[in-house]
């Protein structure tokens, strides 16, 4: 008698892929939606139309381009918001208790189950981008935009596609240890923003008491936009692609999703709802929060009040956090 295995041995099962993307087609209309009102209408507003103009071609092609600069950095927000979002989409399937003890019973390894999630999200919002792009290229044209502006645009749009990804890799390993959406919304906010975080107040706490200590001499150094992926995205909008920072972004992008990879298949399925599946690690970011929560309280009462209100800060903030 042959013995038919119950799990597939593909990373990529077609029954499920075509099941899971259908359950998620409604995200489709938020990422178009997004890249409609960021891309679409500010640009059917505010762009001039080279029929309709009195300026000289070099005049036109100058505000064109600027406008599309400007509407590009609008979407910039957009697109690590919905790098988040879909990290959340990615991820949901595991949160809850019950979808999560419903989608293990599958007769799937969890390398299958987790490569189908990540390109369903994926596909879902490259549709809806692709869609919003249709329409924002329609508008493009009908302004009569010169091909300089559309190289200009497809320039910063390729950029934002690549800080979507950042983003939503950050959120993806964010959601291997978390229990559920919010808190891993949270930790991917820390991984982002932290590093950063703790550079400026230690920084600001050396000063605190030394009245020539060159605070922005090492607030200016080049190493610190690398702290944190959004303040390197909003410090090089304007600059063209370079090949270490691309390099770096997608190794990182690679990195994160195999590191989410090998901590899921740890993941316990009876922990689902809990805030930081495992416990070491929920210990250990914990006492991460309390001494930068700590920190910038006692920074924040030196600030209001100076003097001894400082050390009420630290303790307030260090017990308050630990709580």
């Amino acid at each position: 008698m042959i013995m038919q295995r119950l799990s597939s041995e593909h990373l990529l099962d077609t029954k499920l892929f075509r099941n899971a993307l259908r359950r998620r087609l409604p995200h489709v209309l938020v990422a178009f939606l997004g890249g409609f009102f960021t891309l679409a209408v500010p640009l059917m507003m505010a762009l001039p139309d080279a029929k309709e103009s009195f300026y000289t071609a070099a005049e036109l092609l100058a505000r064109q381009t600027n406008c599309v600069q400007s509407t590009i950095g609008l979407n910039l927000a957009l697109a690590l918001i919905l790098g988040v979002y879909f990290g959340v989409v990615t991820c949901g399937y595991m949160m809850r208790r019950r979808s999560a003890y419903f989608w293990h019973a599958l007769p799937q390894k969890r390398e299958t189950l987790y490569t189908t999630s990540i390109v369903t999200s994926l596909c879902c919002a490259a549709l809806g981008t692709l869609l919003s792009l249709v329409f924002t290229l329609a508008v493009l044209g009908a302004k009569g935009a010169a091909g300089a502006v559309f190289g200009s645009f497809f320039l910063y749009f390729e950029k934002n596609l690549l800080w979507f990804l950042v983003a939503y890799a950050i959120t993806v390993f964010a959601g291997s240890f978390s229990g559920s959406g919010v808190i891993q919304v949270l930790m991917s906010l820390v991984m982002t923003f932290y590093p950063l975080a703790l550079y400026a107040g230690l920084l600001m706490l050396r000063g605190l008491y030394s009245p020539y200590f060159a605070q922005d001499y090492y607030f200016g150094l080049p190493f610190v936009k690398w702290l944190c992926p959004v303040y390197y995205a909003a410090a090089h909008f304007d600059d063209d692609f370079a090949v270490v920072p691309t390099v770096c972004a997608v190794l990182a992008v690679v990195l994160l999703l195999l590191g989410a990879l090998c901590i899921y298949r740890r993941r316990a399925v009876e922990n689902a709802e809990k805030p930081i599946v495992f416990a070491k690690l929920g210990s250990v970011l914990k006492y991460l929060m309390v001494f930068i929560v700590t920190v910038y309280a006692g920074l924040f009462f030196e600030a209001v009040s100076g003097g001894g209100w400082v050390i009420f800060g630290f303790a307030s903030g260090g017990l308050l956090s630990f709580l």
